[in-house]
């Protein structure tokens, strides 16, 4: 088996180019990376353990790619029904969208779980 170095790297260079486009295009995705960014800081500031840190990086890039995601299927919805927003065009946008809202929500309870006890202990 022989990897193709070069179509490895432009494999990579569209992945890179559809991150920057969500970074760019994407309110959403900016405002989980954000989260996600503060959620790291918070865990270098309150010394989290191990256990945690798997916790925390998990719940960010889950929320990250479902993000992408959702982003995706949002874009080929409209593509495919010239973006009208009814029956099932809408459906498998807000099935997306819950999606990201199901592991927004994971990640705040992870957050609590992690966190608040720290919090609360410095207090």
């Amino acid at each position: 088996m022989e990897i193709d170095i070069l179509k490895l790297f432009k494999s990579l260079s569209y992945a890179f180019q559809g991150l920057k486009q969500s970074i760019i295009r994407e309110q959403n995705f900016r405002i989980e990376l954000s989260m996600g960014l503060i959620a790291i800081l918070m865990g270098f500031l309150l010394r989290i353990n191990f256990i945690e840190w798997i916790w925390v990086i998990n719940s960010i890039v889950l929320v990250l790619s479902f993000e992408l995601i959702n982003t995706s299927i949002e874009r080929l919805t409209d593509l495919a029904s010239d973006k009208r927003k009814t029956g099932l065009a809408r459906q498998a946008k807000d099935i997306a969208a819950a999606g990201v809202l199901i592991t927004v929500f994971q990640s705040i309870i992870a957050a609590m779980v992690i966190f608040l006890p720290k919090i609360i202990k410095m207090l």
